[in-house]
């Protein structure tokens, strides 16, 4: 290998000739991010909830949880969940542009996948983390996010128990979530002049 562009969280071997970069992630089309913040919050008085944990997690212990009964929260989940609640919306089933969503929320709760953390981060979003520590890339992407302070980890028995109230809004709201843009760009830019020469 003659060129390695090592993303934000990656902790690999030594590949050769490296390149650091930040977190990348795709772009946001802010008409539709407001569109969703319309048609969820349209008085733009709640706080909006990106609730992601993928297509592994037991659907049907989720529709218990309590923190769908978060006062002033509206939710946005995945279309695969069988929620059925006023302050619940989901994600349409064919629509494949996801950032959008994570764009339009307050907060993003999400497992410590590289894409869906890297959407919140580079859309300045707080996160609270499902801390699954059996996967080397989530371990590695959870002591990122500690070092950087944006991060809040919850394991499974907590997730059972959270409401989203005004304490755990004050405390993600501590996280510095402002040092971190899309490196996109960058990493293109990278990417060509490894390639021209």
């Amino acid at each position: 290998m003659d060129d390695f562009i090592s993303l934000a969280v990656s902790d690999e071997p030594d590949w050769g000739k490296s390149r650091s970069t930040g977190f990348i992630a795709r772009q946001t089309d802010p008409e539709q991010v407001d569109q969703i913040i319309n048609t969820v919050n349209p008085n733009r008085d709640k706080t909006i909830v990106y609730f992601g944990l993928g297509m592994k997690i037991d659907i049907e212990k989720l529709d218990k949880l309590p923190i769908w009964n978060s006062e002033d929260c509206v939710f946005l989940v995945s279309s695969n969940m069988k929620i059925n609640k006023q302050n619940v919306f989901k994600v349409p089933l064919n629509y494949t542009e996801s950032q959008n969503y994570i764009a339009a929320s307050d907060i993003v709760i999400s497992k410590a996948g590289w894409s869906k953390v890297s959407e919140a981060v580079v859309n300045r979003k707080s996160l609270l983390v499902l801390d699954r520590n059996e996967l080397n890339e989530d371990r590695n992407t959870i002591e990122f996010l500690k070092g950087i302070n944006h991060v809040r980890l919850v394991s499974w028995g907590e997730l059972l128990g959270v409401e989203v109230d005004s304490g755990l809004i004050q405390e993600l709201r501590m996280q510095d979530i402002g040092q971190w843009g899309n490196e996109v760009q960058r990493v293109t830019r990278d990417i060509i002049k490894v390639i021209n020469h």
